[in-house]
Order: C-alpha cells, then sequence, then structure tokens
C-alpha cells in the first residue's frame, strides 16, 4: 500500500493550480510546478508520456481558435460567457464550451469571477491581429473527415480496436474485479471493440457468458484477440454483428451490459434512445456499466489527465456529425431519463470514467 505521504506533491500541485486561478493573465502555477513534479513521480509520469503522445491536440485547439477569430473575439468584446462566444462566433454552443475548456487548461484563455472568458496575456500578445469584426466567421463543429466516424463499418474503428486494446485491459481487469456480482450470468458488451471487457468477464468468472455486439469488421479484430489467448474459454464467447440503435441482440434479456468508449460519438438525443433500448435488453436489477472519457465539468483542474479530456472533447468535435464528450453529469441524466437508477461513477487510470447504474 503506498504511503500516504507519496499524495503530498499531488496535492500540493493540485493547491497551486487553484491559487493560479485567481491571477488572471498568468499562466496556470501547475505548469510550473508540475515541470519538477513529473521528474521523480511515476504515476505523474506515466501521465506526463500519455499526455506527450498526444500533443497535436493542443495544436489542433489553436488552429480551431485561431480559425473562428475567438481570440480577436475576445479583444474586442471580452470578458464573454460561452453563449456570449457562441452567439459572436455562430458556432454550436457546445462546441463551444469544449474548445474553452481546452483553451484555459492550455493557458490560451483564462476565466474571470464571473465565470467569462479572457485572453491570457500571452494570447493578447501573440494570438490577437485586430481583424474586422464584421467579416464573416465561418460556423464550426462539424466532422472535417469525410466520413464521420460514427459512419456503419468505419474502417477507423478496426484501427482503434487495435490500438487501444492492450490499454484496456488493465481498466477491464479492475473494473471486473470491483463489481463480481455485476457480472454474474449473461453479459452483452456493445461497442464491443478488442473485446478485452468481455474477455475478462470470461477469465474472472467461470459461470459467465458474454455476447460482443459491434460492427462485423471490428468484432474480426475482437475474435483474433480471444482466438489468441489461451486464458479465453471462446465456447462462453458469442459474437453478434450489427448496430445497437436498429439490431437486437440475441438472447435478451441479460445481467449486464457494458458501452466502451461509444456515447461520445453521438448526440444526446440518439444516446437516449440507445440507452432505453439497453434498459429493455436487461432483467429487472439489471446492471449498465459505460466506460468514457468525461471532461470535467469545471473552467479549471487540478491534475493533468483533466487536460487530455479536454483536448479529447475537441477531437470529438472534429470526428463526429454530432458527438460530444459528455460529463458523468449528462450520462447520469441520459440514464436516469431511460429508466435507470442514480448512477456512480469512478475515475479510471489515465483519462477513463466508470459510470455503473441498474434498471430500476
Amino acid at each position: 500500500m503506498p504511503s500516504p505521504f507519496s499524495l503530498v506533491p499531488v496535492l500540493v500541485v493540485s493547491a497551486l493550480s487553484a491559487v493560479g486561478l485567481f491571477v488572471i493573465g498568468m499562466p496556470p502555477i501547475s505548469t510550473i510546478a508540475s515541470h519538477y513534479f513529473v521528474k521523480w513521480h511515476p504515476v505523474a509520469r506515466q501521465t506526463k508520456v500519455a499526455q506527450t503522445v498526444a500533443g497535436f491536440q493542443t495544436m489542433f485547439q489553436l488552429s480551431a481558435a485561431i480559425d473562428l477569430g475567438l481570440f480577436d473575439t475576445l479583444k474586442l468584446k471580452g470578458p464573454l460567457s460561452a453563449e456570449q462566444l457562441a452567439d459572436e462566433l455562430r458556432a454550436p454552443l457546445h462546441s463551444i464550451r469544449a474548445l474553452v475548456g481546452a483553451l484555459c487548461e492550455s493557458g490560451y484563455l483564462v476565466v474571470d469571477g464571473f465565470g467569462r472568458y479572457l485572453n491570457s496575456a500571452t494570447s493578447l500578445h501573440h494570438l490577437t491581429s485586430g481583424l474586422d469584426p464584421s467579416k464573416d466567421m465561418r460556423p464550426w463543429g462539424s466532422s472535417v473527415l469525410e466520413e464521420p466516424g460514427e459512419t456503419e463499418q468505419h474502417p477507423l474503428w478496426t484501427h482503434f480496436a487495435k490500438v487501444t486494446g492492450p490499454m484496456a485491459i488493465s481498466n477491464a481487469r479492475s473494473v471486473v474485479h470491483d463489481f463480481p456480482h455485476g457480472f454474474a450470468g449473461s453479459v452483452l458488451d456493445v461497442a464491443a471493440g478488442s473485446g478485452q471487457y468481455a474477455f475478462e468477464v470470461v477469465r474472472q468468472l467461470p459461470k459467465s457468458r458474454v455476447t460482443l455486439f459491434d460492427f462485423e469488421n471490428v468484432l474480426d479484430v475482437a475474435r483474433a484477440v480471444g482466438e489468441a489467448d489461451a486464458t479465453v474459454d471462446m465456447k462462453r464467447v458469442t459474437f453478434f454483428p450489427g448496430n445497437a440503435f436498429t439490431d437486437t441482440p440475441p438472447d435478451v434479456p441479460y445481467d449486464a451490459v457494458i458501452i466502451t468508449n461509444m456515447l461520445h460519438l453521438f448526440s444526446a438525443d440518439a444516446n437516449l434512445g440507445l440507452l432505453k433500448r439497453v434498459h429493455s435488453w436487461l432483467k429487472p436489477g439489471g446492471h449498465v456499466f459505460i466506460v468514457g472519457i468525461c471532461p470535467p465539468t469545471t473552467p479549471y483542474s487540478l491534475w493533468e489527465g483533466q487536460s487530455m479530456m479536454r483536448a479529447f472533447s475537441l477531437v470529438i468535435l472534429a470526428m463526429t456529425r454530432n458527438g460530444k464528450a459528455y460529463s458523468a453529469t449528462e450520462i447520469d441524466d441520459m440514464l436516469q431519463q431511460a429508466g435507470f437508477a442514480k448512477s456512480t461513477s469512478t475515475n479510471l487510470f489515465p483519462i477513463s470514467t466508470l459510470i455503473v447504474s441498474k434498471t430500476v
């Protein structure tokens, strides 16, 4: 068990981050502190590596803001709330909220005491150009891909399943270990991807059976993963190719349903419809386990991983038509509207969130 003193540097950096919130125009103090912190704290080092790998996302958010004219708008009319910015830039509100959250995390914007946004000193000096404010600014916030990521059989998801499969093993192991009663019996894995969560159920619970539900091209990846793993009893594994919005899986009702990295691809209305379908696939008292990346609801963060969550919000805007990285609170609202009990949420390393609920 780690010593309580190992948390001291985490608390110190968190406190410094909070102090930095009140210094308008000043870069986050956590940036300075974490430079030294990550050199010797092992968890911080791991997070920093992951953050570096995803460093392209920072350039993405900066490019989007410049393209919109966000910095110039704030220079001329700031401070502005997210709602006011969305109106000024003629952009969807959920897109602007995701963008300004990420820009605050990166130090390009700051927040005043009323929750309004301002250019940081650096942005004011280097990123404003005095453009004509009457110039039309194109709408922003829809997919830049020729085929958005939610397109059925999109090849992106084959690659995603292959790349993220190994990273899912640790979280899958801990989730199944922590909720053995929830996964007992029959389990449906919606948007199964590489199948690691379903396969972990088979490994840990010898009496459980699992059904993997995903597009056929993705299930090909999961099938190869399972067949290559001697610890997975493939006799207790079923593969069902299909679309969760239109197709009904076999052998309903189930004791549990897992949904991994899916809700952020679709609109809130589409997700509500999906969750109602999931509710109908579950037995009374059956559990639903949702794993995804949920950005924080505050305009600042107290740990490094949350900056990656904000950057992820922008990636989703770029690769989907109507998708959004939903907060845990927003997902809880959807679940309750779909007939589930109030959910609980738990952070998974490094940036994922587990949300658990059950039918009532």
